[in-house]
């Protein structure tokens, strides 16, 4: 029988039931946390920075 178990080091998912259905705020918070993990804390993967393409912005969103 396959293991359906999620690794460990990842974090919870973020699933729209969570936020009663609704696109807008489950979309928030999923960008929330996008921007703290990767336009505010720069992540390093394999020594070296993880960079976003940030143009065109829509609305004005960072990798959009």
């Amino acid at each position: 029988m396959p293991d359906n178990s999620e690794p460990d080091w990842l974090p919870p998912l973020i699933r729209l039931e969570d936020y009663s259905g609704s696109w807008d705020d489950f979309f928030s918070a999923v960008y929330q946390i996008f921007m703290e993990d990767f336009v505010q804390r720069k992540p390093i993967f394999e020594g070296r920075m993880l960079g976003l393409k940030r143009h065109p912005e829509v609305q004005p969103l960072f990798g959009t």
